[in-house]
């Protein structure tokens, strides 16, 4: 009888130890850590962004988070609006701090103050294979990430040539 507990309680032990190893995954360990400041400070250094925001954390129920961008390009930005769209989402989901679980967003407007006017990003993201699930701003599932980018945390994008501030004109439009 003392050798079957003693066996139960061994197993109950391994279990134990075992178990803390399952835990949910975190960052892949090949990725270099990355945090929302880094972000931010590769979101402003783009040519012709003069503000640029990172938003994120809980929403609704417990397990939902969203994690976003918004940024404030001058009034004459006129770079490729898919690129910007592309890099942005990139550098959002190369990030290692917060796992987005319901969608990743951007909102992107020219110029800042009362004459700010937001940019229609439909057609940009249309022309990446992204589907727009947002109403406000340009969100994308995790889901549609995985599938664009990879896993999360993905690779730190680098700035396309396109995002130059010699690049030619867009044909992207402001919102009405």
């Amino acid at each position: 009888m003392r050798t079957i507990i003693g066996r139960l309680a061994l197993l109950a032990m391994v279990l134990v130890g075992v178990s803390g190893c399952s835990q949910a995954p975190g960052p892949r360990p090949s990725s270099p850590s990355r945090s929302s400041a880094d972000v931010l400070a590769a979101l402003k250094a783009i040519p012709g962004v003069e503000d640029a925001q990172i938003t994120g954390g809980p929403v609704g129920l417990p397990g939902q988070v969203e994690y976003g961008a918004g940024l404030a390009l001058a009034t004459d930005y006129h770079n490729d609006v898919a690129a910007l769209l592309d890099y942005i989402l990139g550098q959002l989901w190369s990030q290692s701090a917060t796992k987005p679980t319901t969608t990743i967003t951007v909102s992107i407007q020219l110029g800042t103050g009362s004459s700010a006017r937001i940019l229609e990003l439909g057609d940009a993201g249309s022309a990446l294979g992204l589907t727009n699930v947002g109403t406000r701003t340009f969100a994308v599932s995790p889901a549609q990430m995985k599938q664009h980018f990879g896993a999360w945390p993905g690779k730190v994008p680098t700035l396309p040539a396109t995002l130059d501030s010699g690049s030619p004109a867009t044909s992207a439009t402001p919102a009405p």
